[in-house]
């Protein structure tokens, strides 16, 4: 009888953990960038096309500022989406001087039209001297 109880408890959480493997495997990740030694602004950059129903997004991006005098705006890392509700929202770090050294870093959750794009852009001008690295990772959730 031991011996049946002790079969029936492995065989009970051998199948759990089987279960839980046949299942999709998210997070997963649909995209990753890396832009350095950036020298101006980036132009809308397409980063993935809604296909699913929930992503999150991890961004990290540093400046190494140029002299305060080349400096004539600021820099703002802007992500763009459409929601189902047929609105474009955004994300965005900053904005931050181009003369500043810093870094900023974010992550969002993001739900957007199916077929739409989610883009990254740094709007602005950093001046002379000014040096950016973003680097960005998008993942599937649902």
């Amino acid at each position: 009888m031991r011996n049946l109880r002790f079969l029936l408890l492995v065989l009970i959480f051998s199948s759990s953990g089987w279960a839980q493997n046949q299942k999709a495997k998210f997070p997963t990740v649909v995209a990753n960038i890396s832009l350095t030694g950036q020298t101006g602004g980036i132009p809308a950059t397409g980063l993935i096309n809604f296909v699913g129903q929930l992503y999150r997004v991890n961004v990290y991006w540093d400046i190494i500022g140029g002299p305060p005098t080349g400096c004539t705006s600021s820099l703002a890392p802007t992500f763009n989406w459409t929601d189902e509700t047929n609105q474009v929202q955004q994300f965005q770090l900053g904005p931050v001087a181009c003369s500043d050294t810093l870094y900023l870093q974010g992550t969002f959750a993001v739900h957007g039209l199916k077929g739409t794009p989610l883009t990254f852009t740094v709007l602005g001008n950093s001046g002379q001297g000014a040096q950016s690295n973003v680097y960005v990772t998008v993942e599937q959730l649902q």
